[in-house]
């Protein structure tokens, strides 16, 4: 349902911004959800001052003090200049997964950061129609009355208003890269689970339609 929501011409029927919806199917329902990778905040492109307040916001949710919750944004990026930026030779992760061997890095922190984070941004920025309240509040700027705007801004037909504060921080960058996250449910309550990231590679000169190809599978 999700790839062919993902492959369609037409106007997409899911959101890209992790939302859930059910639809039924036979033997019981699914309830199916596309995350788009660059509404997440990159941890190998983001600027430090993003990834640090991301880490600050969730160390609090997740037991870490603020002091802890610091190194490990630092040891995540690997090497900052004097200026508190990255380096060139800043370390750059294969997947959200290689997180766990980062030194500090408690299971309950990984847990809470796993949905937020992404390795798959092009432009290190974040798009603020498809981040969850959770990023938005990271990004400095952003409080908690442009958040409501900002989700407001999901209607069909409504405007993205302007954060300026935060405007350097924002991409109008959807995908190309997302997570999709589905739930399958019978009557008698037995669930199964699947998460799949996907890529678009662009449109398919014989169909019409989006390529897609399946990058990772949980």
């Amino acid at each position: 349902i999700a790839l062919h929501d993902l492959t369609r011409k037409e106007a997409s029927v899911i959101a890209r911004d992790g939302r859930a919806y059910e639809f039924p199917i036979e033997g019981g329902t699914v309830s199916v959800a596309i995350e788009d990778e660059t509404g997440k905040i990159d941890v190998n492109h983001a600027p430090y001052a993003l990834v640090k307040s991301l880490f600050l916001n969730i160390g609090r949710e997740a037991g870490l003090d603020a002091f802890a919750a610091v190194n490990l944004a630092e040891r995540t990026v690997g090497s900052l200049s004097e200026a508190g930026e990255r380096r060139s030779d800043a370390r750059r992760l294969t997947s959200v997964a290689a997180l766990r061997g980062i030194e500090g890095m408690t299971e309950p922190m990984f847990q809470a950061l796993e949905p937020h984070v992404t390795v798959l941004s092009i432009e290190g920025k974040v798009n603020p129609l498809t981040a969850t309240p959770t990023v938005l509040a990271a990004i400095p700027g952003v409080d908690a009355s442009a958040i409501a705007r900002l989700m407001a801004a999901r209607r069909p037909g409504t405007p993205r208003p302007a954060v300026d504060r935060a405007e350097s921080y924002f991409t109008t960058l959807t995908g190309p890269a997302f997570t999709i996250r589905a739930i399958g449910r019978r009557p008698n309550g037995v669930t199964a689970r699947i998460s799949v990231v996907v890529a678009a590679t662009g449109v398919s000169a014989s169909s019409g339609r989006n390529n897609v190809v399946v990058l990772e599978q949980r």
